[in-house]
């Protein structure tokens, strides 16, 4: 009893492997250079030259990447159906995933990201526009056929024009 509840105060943790680190801020500085004395060429090659040293870091050294569920998130076999979530597990969804990107984002010595009442609602609303025209994997397969990146575009833009946002 002591162990579990010593457990339910500590929270998953997320550790990213040091290449990784490493490959990622070098994305993020050539980023923020001026590169528009840069030929087309060369900003190409040095996108796929960084893009590709982020995958390898990922690949070589995925052992170093961790994740670490806690004892209570391991031993908990509730189930619930994807597309009717109690509102109090989606809030804790959401607090469950902030925390993880929050703390790789600290390793990559970037802001934490915040929640609020609109991003739940947002999130809620793209996620509605998913179940609306039932997406499924052949479609997310048929989009990334036709160049795109696997997204129900047309539902996350619709949602993004509600609130202003760019398409």
């Amino acid at each position: 009893t002591l162990d579990a509840l010593q457990d339910s105060s500590k929270k998953q943790t997320i550790t990213l492997s040091p290449a990784f680190i490493q490959a990622v801020k070098e994305n993020m500085a050539y980023n923020d250079q001026d590169t528009t004395s840069w030929t087309s060429e060369e900003r190409n090659k040095r996108t796929m030259e960084l893009y590709n040293k982020i995958v390898n870091a990922q690949v070589e050294h995925k052992t170093l990447n961790k994740y670490v569920p806690t004892k209570a998130d391991q031993t908990d076999k509730t189930r619930y159906d994807i597309n009717n979530l109690p509102q109090e597990i989606k809030d804790e969804l959401n607090y469950y995933v902030v925390d993880l990107i929050n703390q790789m984002r600290r390793q990559l010595g970037l802001s934490d990201v915040v929640l609020s009442k609109t991003s739940f609602e947002f999130a809620d609303k793209i996620a509605k526009e998913y179940l609306k025209v039932n997406f499924s994997n052949a479609m997310k397969e048929s989009y990334y056929a036709k160049g795109g990146v696997g997204h129900y575009a047309k539902g996350v833009n619709k949602v993004a024009k509600e609130y202003g946002m760019p398409t």
